[in-house]
């Protein structure tokens, strides 16, 4: 399915297109953060508001797995725009940019939880955690399961409020909106992923965001890895 034909198909559905929102001459050149599905550029809206632009790397139209791509991004967005609580990464839309898929959300200047408690250390990591389990526990009442909870999946606002985002191994059930099965594999963070996870004995699951919410939370709080830590977040 070609990217303007999924832009349309998610506005059916809710997700709005706002490609003619973005400020193009202020969005920034280069990405200022990167990752094995995609780049993040730091944009402006045309009323002046800074914003996220997170968008596929690969062009579109170009190969089978390019399209598989474009479906998982899809999916990761038609799951962002049903949630809609305090600690969850807002999404303002849909837009296509640099012939890409992106996914806008507002701009977070704290960068992710590790990043912030990097430079203040001393800030309430209790509170913190409680207000990511907030997140997490909507998630799972809206019959979300996240599937990669960790710190770099983590933001935190200018006014210091956490919030859970990248949704592209989240499992929503009772879709209104399918894409095919042909989507590329999901991805997964092996420091907090729970046993059952790394054994293959099931997919993701609201049980195994709560071990993974555990084991970051633990983390934060003792100052020790995970067994068999890995830097992904």
């Amino acid at each position: 399915m070609p990217s303007d034909e999924i832009i349309k198909h998610l506005g059916d559905h809710g997700c709005e297109d706002i490609t003619e929102q973005l400020n193009l001459s202020r969005s920034g050149l280069f990405p200022v953060s990167t990752g094995g599905f995609g780049d993040v550029y730091r944009g402006t809206l045309h009323h002046g508001t800074h914003v996220g632009i997170k968008c596929l790397r690969l062009v579109v139209h170009t190969t089978e797995e390019s399209r598989k791509d474009l479906k998982r991004a899809a999916h990761e967005l038609y799951v962002w725009s049903k949630c809609r609580h305090p600690n969850i990464l807002e999404l303002n839309g849909v837009a296509l940019y640099r012939n890409q898929i992106a996914m806008i959300s507002p701009w977070m200047g704290n960068g992710n939880v590790n990043q912030f408690l990097s430079r203040h250390p001393r800030f309430d990591r209790y509170w913190l955690c409680a207000r990511i389990a907030s997140g997490v526990s909507y998630l799972h009442s809206q019959k979300i399961a996240h599937g990669d909870i960790k710190g770099a999946n983590i933001l935190v606002s200018d006014d210091y409020i956490p919030k859970i985002a990248d949704f592209g191994n989240a499992i929503l059930s009772n879709y209104t909106l399918r894409f095919t099965t042909t989507t590329s594999g999901p991805s997964m963070s092996i420091r907090w992923a729970a046993p059952e996870i790394l054994e293959e004995e099931s997919g993701f699951s609201y049980e195994a965001d709560v071990y993974s919410l555990g084991m970051k939370g633990h983390g934060r709080n003792t100052s020790k890895s995970a067994p068999e830590a890995n830097p992904d977040g």
